[in-house]
């Protein structure tokens, strides 16, 4: 029997102990709960052990005690929760194992604990939880995860769980929300999913959580929320979805929420998202108006959006809450505002925002092709791509003017001087300058546009000269 064995007999005598607590000191060792001291104290309802050395809870650690109702192991050195770790503890209420370097909860460790209603990992190393890890915890009301490694959340990760009301995994890394993972719970009331890496919810993501009054998706990484999402969780009270990367926020997805986001009881926290100012946000005008929750309207006078697709009206060219496009060019996009600076009508139709981004060469080459094949402008597909190739393409007939039209239309000018001044004698025309015959189209077509008028002028000189 070790020194520290024979200490804990002497607990034998005293029976009428109701609290136990081990504080150690740096230089203090405990290495395992003291099973023998809590055998020896019937009457004990409260055990708190920290700064000992407990890597392992071993199974059946605390005497199948009938007595326990708290027991907090936070602040330790705990690795490993055995399986049967806390097992027949028949009056245990609370757990706290915080604070420790816990890295799984494993099936089979939490057994035959029919009043526990607090358990609390929270702040340790966890990376997995075990399918069915809570099965049989049918009264716990208030489980904490938060500040741990958990990435992935599934339906049968809180299976059995139907009495809990609050549940808290904030600062974890969960990414997605899969259809119907919360399923079994159906009297839970808080969901807390702050700081985690949340990318998408599923449209099924909160089937099941009709009593859910508060959800925190705040500082995540939500792109959008879809038009299903709320539906199934429509008696929240309190949303906020705060510093996430939402580019907007529908109707049809608050549609669900909005009798309360009417009611004076609402709370709902927005800003700090990458809203677009544009039709898509209207219907919070609306819900200014109509709101009675003082906490709504203040948070909807202080959204601030982005301004794409149409200019800044000229009233608020000088507002100091009004950040030039200027300074929000790494985001590529416009001037940012107050989205109640602007007026509902003054708001764009993101359509025309999308087409203006659009690739202007496939507008361009789509507008001006025909149903058969030919361009406005006379050439077919055909000879685009040849002309993107390099090469000359083939001719339309009408695409390259003949000389013979060439010449034709540049005596129109002549034709019109001789109209103008009929009836009215010809002056003597002297012999023309030899002129030689005009290649001059294909070789310098610059400088017989110019010389044009002049050679038509010489050729109906000699035209008219009497033989």
């Amino acid at each position: 029997m070790s020194k520290n064995e024979y200490i804990w007999e002497g607990f034998v005598s005293q029976t009428k102990i109701k609290r136990l607590t081990l504080h150690l000191r740096p230089d203090g060792t405990l290495k395992t709960i003291p099973t023998v001291a809590i055998q020896h104290l019937p009457g004990i309802e409260m055990f708190e052990v920290q700064y000992a050395t407990i890597s392992t809870v071993h199974a059946f650690s605390f005497g199948n005690s009938s007595s326990l109702s708290k027991v907090s192991l936070s602040r330790n050195s705990i690795f490993t929760l055995a399986r049967n770790a806390f097992t027949h503890l028949s009056s245990l209420d609370t757990l706290s194992l915080g604070e420790n370097h816990i890295t799984e909860v494993n099936r089979h460790v939490f057994v035959d604990l029919p009043k526990l209603t607090k358990l609390y990992i929270d702040r340790n190393n966890i990376t997995t939880v075990h399918e069915r890890a809570f099965q049989g915890l049918h009264s716990l009301i208030e489980l904490e995860l938060f500040s741990n490694q958990i990435q992935v959340i599934t339906p049968d990760t809180f299976k059995g769980l139907r009495s809990l009301e609050r549940l808290d995994l904030h600062k974890n890394r969960i990414e997605v929300i899969g259809d119907k993972t919360f399923r079994d719970l159906q009297a839970l009331r808080v969901l807390d999913l702050q700081e985690n890496s949340l990318k998408y919810i599923a449209p099924k993501g909160f089937l099941g959580l009709d009593q859910l009054q508060q959800l925190n998706l705040q500082d995540n990484k939500l792109l959008s929320l879809g038009p299903e999402v709320f539906k199934m969780a429509s008696k929240i009270h309190h949303l906020d979805i705060r510093a996430n990367v939402l580019e907007t926020l529908t109707l049809e997805s608050v549609q669900p929420l909005m009798d309360n986001l009417n009611n004076d009881t609402m709370l709902f926290f927005i800003e700090g998202n990458s809203f677009r100012c544009d039709k898509r946000l209207s219907w919070m005008f609306s819900l200014r108006n109509t709101t009675r929750s003082a906490s709504v309207r203040r948070n909807l006078n202080e959204v601030i959006c982005y301004l794409e697709g149409t200019t800044l009206p000229p009233r608020l060219a000088d507002d100091e809450t009004v950040t030039p496009a200027y300074e929000t060019t790494t985001l590529g996009i416009g001037p940012m505002m107050r989205l109640m600076s602007l007026r509902e009508s003054e708001l764009p139709d993101p359509m025309m925002r999308w087409m203006q981004t659009a690739d202007p060469d496939c507008e361009e080459e789509e507008g001006n092709t025909k149903e058969d094949g030919t361009s406005q402008d006379g050439n077919t597909e055909d000879d685009k791509n040849d002309r993107r190739r390099g090469g000359r393409g083939r001719t339309n007939g009408r695409k390259r003017a003949n000389p013979k039209n060439k010449a034709q239309n540049d005596m129109a000018p002549v034709e019109e001087i001789m109209n103008s001044e009929a009836g009215s004698p010809i002056a003597e025309a002297q012999p023309p300058a030899p002129v030689q015959e005009s290649r001059a189209y294909d070789n310098a077509s610059k400088t017989s546009q110019a010389l044009a008028p002049l050679v038509a002028l010489c050729l109906f000189l000699l035209h008219t000269r009497p033989h």
